[in-house]
């Protein structure tokens, strides 16, 4: 055989063998992609179902089919939900049962003894004061976010304990800042409380 030939020929096999590997891989991932979205359904249904017990951190009612606190040792089953923006729209509060241990999430309201609620706040720690190069006076604020932990009976939405967990602190002002336009207060601030943060608060009260 032509030695040109035999080299064409071991190149295109070579060729044909990886192309075949790379699209046996991309199946592989798109099938595994597949079953785990399957497999995830049943989790998010289940996320779903919660979503009535959110009214809670508005103010509104328990839900009467919840199991409420019951006495003994913990864990007891816990819905948290969190907002990230300060204020009082519910629609910004989200279920963040990942952020707890698994053997503390309830996953349907039957069995739900606990919701907490974790309301982001800010709170101003300074004010630096500074003079523009018109002459204008201008202030940056240092600012913290604080999650108020608000824990509730899921049944009644009776609140059983409340605390608060700081986010980092914002950066010095600085000796000269840059203000954007024609605004004279700006806010520097620091990282939003750490979901590990919020977890630990709360294992006394959900292990107990």
């Amino acid at each position: 055989m032509d030695a040109t030939l035999l080299i064409r020929s071991w190149r295109f096999w070579l060729a044909a063998i990886i192309l075949g590997g790379v699209l046996t891989c991309s199946a592989i991932i798109i099938l595994g992609t597949g079953l785990s979205d399957l497999s995830q359904r049943p989790t998010r249904e289940a996320l779903a179902s919660l979503t009535p017990l959110r009214e809670i951190c508005g103010g509104g009612p328990g839900q009467a089919e919840a199991s409420g606190l019951h006495d003994g040792p913990g864990p007891h089953p816990t819905v948290l939900f969190r907002s990230r923006i300060a204020g009082e729209d519910l629609t910004a509060y989200y279920i963040r049962n990942d952020d707890l241990p698994e053997d503390w999430r309830a996953t349907t309201i039957e069995v739900a003894e606990m919701v907490v609620c974790a309301h982001a706040e800010v709170v101003i720690v300074e004010e630096c004061q500074y003079t523009l190069e018109n002459g204008i006076s201008a202030v940056m604020q240092r600012v913290q976010w604080v999650s108020r932990v608000v824990v509730h009976d899921a049944r009644s939405g009776a609140v059983l304990d409340e605390g608060y967990v700081e986010g980092t602190l914002p950066r010095e002002c600085q000796d000269s800042e840059t203000f954007s336009g024609s605004l004279t207060t700006q806010q520097v601030a620091g990282e939003q409380p750490a979901p590990e943060a919020i977890a630990a608060w709360l294992e006394p009260r959900i292990v107990r």
